[in-house]
C-alpha cells in the first residue's frame, strides 16, 4: 500500500528548534515558543568603572524574604560642619529601579552599581537601589508589584 503524504510528514519529526530572537545573549527566543534567559552577564560592557573613591558606604539586605527580593542601601559618610562643629543632616531618599527593561541585569551589575555609588556622594542622598522579578520567569506586573513592595 502507498503511503499518504501526512504519513510522510509524520515520520521526519518536527524541525529543529532555532533561535528567532535573541537579545545580547541573554534572553532568547526559540521557534518552538521557548524563552531562554541567562544571568551570566560576564560578556557585557562595563560603561563605568566602579568609583572607589566616593565617601558612600554600602549594604545589602532583604526587602521581601518570601519572593527573596533584595536592595542595596547606599548611604553617604561625609558629616557636613556648620560653624565648626559638626551636624548631622537629614537626607532625601532616593528609591532606584535599575534598567534591563524588566528582563535582566540587578543592583549588582557594576554600571548600575557605580551610577547608585555616584548619585549617594554627589547629592547627597541614602539611596535604595533595588531588585525586583524578571521576565520572562516573571510576566509582568510581577516587575511592578515587586517594585511597588519596596515602599
Amino acid at each position: 500500500m502507498p503511503s499518504s503524504p501526512a504519513s510522510v510528514v509524520s515520520g521526519s519529526g518536527p524541525p529543529p528548534t532555532h533561535v528567532v530572537e535573541d537579545c545580547m545573549g541573554i534572553v532568547q527566543l526559540l521557534s518552538d515558543g521557548t524563552i531562554r534567559s541567562s544571568l551570566d552577564y560576564s560578556h557585557l560592557p562595563i560603561l563605568r568603572d566602579v568609583p572607589s573613591d566616593l565617601p558612600v558606604q554600602w549594604k545589602d539586605v532583604v526587602y521581601d524574604a518570601t519572593h527573596g527580593l533584595r536592595l542595596r542601601m547606599y548611604r553617604p559618610t561625609t558629616v557636613h560642619s556648620v560653624g565648626g562643629a559638626q551636624a548631622k543632616k537629614k537626607l532625601p531618599v532616593l528609591v532606584y529601579f535599575h534598567g534591563g527593561g524588566f528582563c535582566i541585569a540587578s543592583f549588582e551589575w557594576p554600571n548600575f552599581h557605580a551610577g547608585a555609588l555616584w548619585l549617594a556622594g554627589e547629592l547627597p542622598a541614602v539611596v535604595l537601589s533595588a531588585d525586583y522579578w524578571l521576565a520572562p520567569e516573571h510576566r509582568l506586573p510581577a516587575a511592578h508589584e515587586g517594585a511597588d513592595a519596596v515602599f
